[in-house]
């Protein structure tokens, strides 16, 4: 049966991001040793047990990190907008919404 890849739940974000938050070598892409590889897999694989036993969408490894990865690049360009934004004012406050934890 294949994922269901709905919509991810508050509760599965939530968990997301404190699990990288507890492991920010992975959340960061550090480990890039074969044992480190090792790591990264079994640490993933643990994450995405974790997130689908939750309840809500069901989704497979990979899928779990392009959730990860389109999160993180979109608070990437949160932070540029709100960079740019401060230096388009002269140095007066950011126009751009502030940015959460």
């Amino acid at each position: 049966m294949a994922p269901h890849t709905g919509s991810s739940t508050p509760e599965q974000i939530d968990t997301l991001l404190n699990f990288l938050d507890e492991h920010r070598d992975l959340a960061v892409g550090k480990l890039r040793s074969i044992e480190g590889k090792v790591q990264a897999k079994r640490l993933w694989e643990e994450l995405c047990n974790t997130l689908n036993s939750i309840g809500g969408c069901t989704k497979t490894v990979q899928q779990w990190q392009k959730v990860w990865f389109d999160r993180k690049h979109l608070a990437k360009k949160a932070a540029a907008d709100a960079r740019r934004s401060v230096t388009e004012t002269g140095g007066g406050p950011s126009l751009a919404p502030p940015l959460s934890q």
